[in-house]
């Protein structure tokens, strides 16, 4: 079954199947661009690697509670207190977590050290506060003052706003992913593609070096294959159960009355 959705499948979003659907979304996002660049580009797939701390609520609740205290009485007849010593225990401390993300990175393919531009899928630990979120916009801010093109893609409605166009200077309503380009050398300039969940993603262009042609890039393709090749339709069930984060009541009657009519809900 194909992806039900004209565009985004929210369902998608649910941070138990997000990590799979990232690193699928920038392997075939490579492919695609390595088809499509021309002679003397190559897009890589990069890594970094950073330490998480757990959340919390992966921990158990613990509360203290006084021994029972018993009383005893001494040779005067006096009574004391005897206190209960604890049993023996064993400490269990979790270490942070290790999480790898990827990214894309198109070079010059005869000369590997020039970067031309840089291609971020935004995941939950780039929007949510935390050490990921401090080094993805580190290098976010690095490469706005760079001569490297940045284009970040944000399929996710929960968290921070995160990519570079400043959230103030976007419409406040009437989109829910947002596909935003920086070129290199520019200042106060972004280039965005902003889109409804009843819409198609679009097709944006990746700029390169020079004079040369940009690369159309077509996002809803990208997701489409992602869907497929997953096999989602095995592992969301869309009988009465709604996406995470919530829809908005507007988009939430919109994906009711598409599921009934694709014959996925009664």
């Amino acid at each position: 079954m194909p992806n039900p959705f004209p565009g985004m499948n929210p369902f998608l979003e649910e941070p138990a199947v997000w990590p799979s659907v990232h690193s699928r979304l920038i392997t075939y996002a490579a492919d695609a661009l390595n088809q499509e660049l021309p002679a003397g580009y190559v897009a890589n797939v990069e890594e970094r690697v950073f330490l998480v701390e757990l959340p919390t609520s992966r921990y158990p609740d613990t509360s203290v509670a006084r021994n029972p205290r018993s009383q005893t009485r001494n040779g005067n007849g006096i009574s004391s207190v005897a206190i209960a010593e604890a049993d023996p225990a064993v400490e269990i401390e979790f270490p942070p977590e290790e999480f790898r993300e990827t990214f894309i990175e198109i070079h010059l393919a005869r000369n590997p050290g020039t970067l031309v531009a840089v291609l971020e899928v935004l995941s939950p630990t780039n929007k949510n506060p935390g050490q990921g979120r401090d080094i993805y916009l580190e290098k976010q801010n690095e490469l706005l003052q760079s001569k490297t093109h940045l284009i970040e893609i944000d399929l996710l409605r929960a968290g921070e706003h995160t990519v570079g166009v400043p959230r103030e200077r976007l419409d406040e309503n009437g989109w829910d992913y947002l596909v935003c380009l920086h070129k290199g050398g520019w200042r106060n300039k972004y280039r965005v593609w902003a889109t409804a969940l009843s819409k198609r993603l679009p097709r944006f262009a990746v700029p390169l070096a020079g004079d040369d042609r940009d690369v159309p890039v077509d996002l809803q393709a990208l997701v489409d294959q992602c869907y497929d090749a997953g096999r989602f339709p095995d592992r969301i069930d869309y009988r009465g159960t709604c996406p995470s984060p919530p829809l908005s009541k507007q988009n939430a009657k919109w994906m009711a009355d598409l599921l009934r009519k694709k014959k996925l809900r009664k």
